[in-house]
């Protein structure tokens, strides 16, 4: 076909159908999303066991005679090294307080569960280190076949939540 011009001039094309869409894809299996790994996590029941009995170790007599009470707020921290420690300076109190913080920190984060073991295997040295020093005065006095007639009830409340926040799981 000519134009007025003398250009050719294409037929005009059959219109075509639009081209076919393609399917659409089948459907994702929707598998459960991966759950994230929570920042914060309630304590077990032994853990609270171990934090309370740490805690409370503050408020119980360490050492129990009928002459002498102590709690950990009425003995210094250089007694656990120095029998002859005087009296003032920071007191075992403080000491107490910050492992029983530390081992409820390192309960409630994943994250930390390595301060929540150390903590425990602290609360338990310390008793220990009261006790070996108690008998180091005793001896000195003479009086050491009382020994375990002086130790309070707040050593062995110390001691046992430090063993159970050492050895308890946090997994539920």
């Amino acid at each position: 076909m000519e134009s007025d011009h003398g250009m050719l001039l294409a037929e005009p094309a059959s219109v075509l159908p639009a081209p076919a869409m393609p399917p659409p894809p089948p459907p994702l299996e929707v598998e459960s999303a991966p759950t994230r790994a929570r920042l914060f996590r309630a304590p077990t029941a032994n853990l609270w066991t171990a934090i309370i009995l740490v805690s409370g170790s503050a408020a119980l007599p360490w050492i129990a005679s009928p002459s002498v009470r102590a709690i950990p707020s009425d003995i210094p921290v250089r007694f656990l090294y120095d029998v002859d420690a005087p009296s003032g300076g920071v007191s075992l109190f403080w000491i107490v307080t910050g492992l029983a913080a530390a081992i409820l920190l390192g309960s409630i984060s994943p994250a930390t569960d390595w301060l929540r073991r150390i903590a425990g295997t602290v609360a338990l040295i310390v008793p220990f280190l009261v006790m070996t020093q108690w008998l180091r005065y005793l001896d000195e006095s003479g009086q050491s076949n009382s020994f375990w007639g002086f130790i309070g009830v707040g050593c062995f409340s110390i001691g046992a939540g430090g063993l159970l926040a050492m050895l308890s799981s946090n997994r539920k």
